[in-house]
């Protein structure tokens, strides 16, 4: 997935290789991302849920979360990843 931050097109594959200030700044926009499409498809946003309810969630209403958000399919799977990786406690 490519993601575009100051000008600059950076890629999640070479994440490691970036510097510390870059991955934070990309951790902050992919959790973003994972807030967008939490919010499409959880019924009541008051209520805390842990990533393995928004990853059954997705599962089930995932049309429902690219119709709010605009992230494709392999983004939204992608971006769920990526959150259960370097965001593992939510």
């Amino acid at each position: 997935m490519k993601i575009e931050y100051e000008g600059s097109i950076y890629t999640l594959d070479d994440f490691e290789t970036y510097s510390v200030y870059i991955r934070d700044r990309l951790k902050y926009i992919m959790y973003q991302a994972y807030r967008n499409i939490r919010d499409s498809v959880v019924p009541n946003r008051c209520r805390g849920i842990k990533l393995a309810s928004v990853k059954a969630l997705i599962q089930t209403n995932k049309d429902k979360a690219m119709k709010y958000t605009t992230f494709s399919t392999h983004e939204i799977d992608t971006v769920i990843s990526f959150i259960e990786k370097y965001y593992p406690n939510l």
